[in-house]
């Protein structure tokens, strides 16, 4: 399984995974310290021939962050990447099913939690995850018109997953067809056609 893949594709998503305004109820300043702290970390990882100590810091930084606040969503999806980093699939699944279950709306986090079933060889479990997604997706639309484009465009990058290329081409096309200009629908086009399923 291709890690960088993953998390590039996390990066796409994370444009629309903000949490829900402030939900912190118990130490909120303290939590985002601990959470910024394990983003330099892991940054530091990133840059430093990926040094293991590193990782395993900024995952403790972030368990910290989440058990001093469980209800930011943005603590999840870093915790996330830092696990893919190290491959720990079966863990980051984990980390998903927990705030899926804190917030079931969390339509990246279905999606997300849905690549990584795939990548682990359990289709029928991430199309499941997909659909949920989908849904999702769908809902916001009709209830977050402020950020529908993003939510076409990560609606689009699950037709990938959940349909295929084609389905997804159809799908950007018709979106660059209401905006020909929109930078945002053409280089999700571009990923599209770049996408190769069989080296996920």
């Amino acid at each position: 399984m291709e890690t960088r893949k993953i998390i590039i594709i996390f990066v796409l998503l994370f444009s629309f995974c903000k949490p829900k305004g402030d939900e912190s109820k118990i130490h909120p300043k303290e939590a985002i310290k601990k959470n910024e702290a394990s983003e330099r970390l892991f940054q530091k990882y990133l840059l430093l021939d990926e040094d293991e100590k590193l990782i395993h810091e900024a995952i403790d930084s972030v368990n910290l962050a989440i058990n001093l606040d469980s209800t930011n969503s943005v603590f999840y999806y870093n915790k996330v990447n830092y696990l893919t980093a190290i491959d720990s699939i079966s863990q980051a699944i984990k980390v998903y099913d927990k705030l899926i279950k804190i917030d079931p709306t969390q339509a990246a986090a279905l999606f997300e939690r849905g690549t990584l079933l795939d990548a682990s060889g359990k289709k029928e479990l991430a199309k499941e995850s997909y659909l949920d997604a989908l849904d999702q997706y769908n809902r916001k639309l009709l209830s977050n018109p402020k950020f529908k484009e993003d939510i076409l465009v990560q609606r689009a990058i699950l037709y990938l997953y959940l349909y295929g290329k084609e389905e997804a081409m159809l799908e950007i096309e018709k979106l660059i067809r209401s905006n020909p200009t929109n930078e945002n629908y053409l280089f999700t086009k571009e990923n599209i056609l770049r996408f190769n399923s069989d080296s996920f």
